[in-house]
């Protein structure tokens, strides 16, 4: 687990590196301005929301998709790459639950929004 600033070091916390960790996956996202917080940074906690899409892959209204809520994930931030994509987006790497990799990886990219939460995760 990426180490946040300020964190105390304890003989538990140092070892072999392993990113991912056993159980999580990496997984970076090419991003729209709009899309994640302003001055995003690595070891931040996020809620990834994942939204249904229309073909033009545009969120579909919420009045469209009969009432069905945005797909919460719990990731950590691993890299911001303000330099992007060469196509305008941002790229950000986020470690999450292997679990939900799949759900992630089937998400269209205009329906993926990521919210910074608190540092416990509310």
């Amino acid at each position: 687990m990426p180490l946040v600033p300020g964190t105390l070091l304890t003989p538990s916390l140092v070892g072999e590196a392993a990113i991912p960790p056993p159980g999580k996956v990496a997984a970076s996202l090419a991003l729209k301005p709009g899309q994640y917080p302003q001055g995003l940074a690595s070891g931040v906690r996020v809620a990834v929301y994942i939204s249904p899409t229309g073909p033009d892959d545009q969120p579909v209204p919420a009045s469209s998709a009969a009432g069905t809520p945005p797909v919460r994930l719990a990731a950590v931030v691993l890299g911001v790459d303000l330099a992007g994509d060469g196509q305008g987006s941002t790229v950000v790497t986020v470690l999450l639950d292997e679990a939900d990799g799949p759900t992630l990886a089937v998400a269209s990219t205009g329906g993926v929004m990521l919210m910074q939460t608190a540092a416990g995760g509310a």
